[in-house]
């Protein structure tokens, strides 16, 4: 399945109700690109190949230097929500549940909380301040609890 098109709001639904480890195999993969020196083209919704096991990556280039990795996070929320295409949503809670899980799963990566609330900020204002105050109240919990142990 394509990443876009007229079933962009079935597969929105469809990827917020995937578990955490969807999203965490689509940041490691999509971070693997990155470090090999291979090149994602995120402009593109026939890059991506969709599949309720996973996504897959279509027609990567191989460049004399990687990319840099700080658009990573952004890219990837881009291509989940409009198919490659940079514009803008509405605000909707599925939103919000897929953006939750691509922070989780790119912290896992190394990814900077900082960076990507930016990056957040900048693409999707309608959510990314809702999303980041419920990951940090959730990393404040998993921290007392931690420390309670």
């Amino acid at each position: 399945t394509s990443l876009f098109g007229e079933t962009r709001s079935i597969l929105i639904k469809d990827l917020s109700d995937k578990p955490q480890r969807f999203f965490d195999k689509f940041a490691s993969d999509w971070m693997a690109i990155c470090k090999s020196g291979l090149q994602i083209d995120p402009s593109k919704s026939s890059n991506f190949f969709y599949t309720p096991e996973g996504i897959s990556f279509i027609d990567l280039c191989k460049v004399n230097k990687p990319k840099h990795q700080e658009y990573a996070f952004g890219e990837a929320a881009i291509v989940l929500f409009n198919g490659g295409s940079y514009y803008h949503f509405t605000k909707h809670d599925q939103h919000k549940i897929i953006l939750n899980k691509l922070v989780h799963a790119f912290s896992r990566q190394g990814e900077s909380m900082e960076k990507m609330k930016i990056m957040a900020q900048r693409h999707f204002p309608d959510i990314a301040n809702d999303v980041f105050a419920t990951v940090q109240s959730m990393n404040y919990v998993t921290k007392n609890t931690k420390e309670r142990e």
